[in-house]
């Protein structure tokens, strides 16, 4: 291993930890805005609604697709 491909890795490195960083602190303030927001239970209960209406229709998608492929 040369010096420029060690210098290459390191720096890929430290560009991956920044955009995970990044990532899952972004996630952290969606979750804490969230909570403000879906602590109201008439708000919760539609949220259950809209994504449970969403993963069925996302699962009758995916029995069309398996019978168009037959």
């Amino acid at each position: 291993m040369n010096i420029d491909t060690l210098i290459l890795f390191m720096i890929m490195t430290i560009v991956f930890l920044l955009i995970s960083f990044f990532s899952l602190c972004t996630y952290g303030l969606l979750a804490k805005k969230s909570k403000v927001c879906l602590s109201n239970n008439n708000r919760m209960t539609w949220f259950h609604r809209i994504t449970g209406g969403i993963f069925i229709k996302m699962r009758l998608g995916l029995l069309q697709l398996k019978n168009t492929q037959n």
